[in-house]
């Protein structure tokens, strides 16, 4: 199993936890199976700051999955000759990949 495919499973799995606590509040706010929550010590606060939490790490779990490089995420790279004002013979490494990027921010300058 890959490391997307566990953050994706994360991300899902919060995600239902999440509404699954959130109508069970509901529920105890209409005073529906009030007794049953009670019973196992929760109270609506309780279900609420569960939930909160839960689409918390799910909106954390997809946002990195979707950040996370895939297989095909690495590419060749090669060395050419780049020519700037200041030295026209410079030497640069460019790369396809986002990762390779001289900042580190995706962003590839010609």
């Amino acid at each position: 199993m890959s490391h997307v495919v566990r953050l994706q499973l994360i991300g899902r799995v919060t995600y239902y936890v999440g509404w699954i606590a959130l109508v069970c509040g509901g529920l105890m706010q209409l005073n529906i199976a009030t007794r049953l929550f009670l019973a196992m010590s929760l109270t609506k606060r309780n279900l609420f700051e569960v939930s909160v939490v839960c689409f918390l790490i799910c909106i954390a779990s997809e946002l990195r999955a979707h950040a996370s490089p895939g297989k095909g995420a690495v590419h060749r790279c090669e060395k050419g000759s780049v020519g700037t004002a200041s030295r026209p013979d410079s030497r640069d490494l460019r790369c396809d990949s986002v990762l390779a990027s001289p900042c580190g921010n995706g962003i590839v300058f010609p």
